[in-house]
């Protein structure tokens, strides 16, 4: 007997956000998409939350140990 595994795979912009809403619906409707295609796995890379400093303070947002 042989399984069949649906992966979702995409290649992920790295975009800047004013708020959090901005970034949850971007991954939200990465989700969606995913479901949509009946996607039995989605794998977000490494670096998908790179844009999570877009969120920063300028002051911050420069400060690689600052936002560590």
């Amino acid at each position: 007997m042989s399984a069949t595994l649906r992966v979702a795979t995409a290649a992920y912009d790295i975009g800047e956000f004013q708020s959090w809403a901005e970034y949850a619906s971007k991954i939200e409707r990465w989700v969606r998409d995913a479901a949509a295609n009946r996607a039995q796995l989605l794998l977000f890379p490494e670096y998908a939350s790179m844009e999570l400093a877009s969120l920063f303070q300028a002051k911050t947002g420069s400060d690689l140990a600052a936002q560590l």
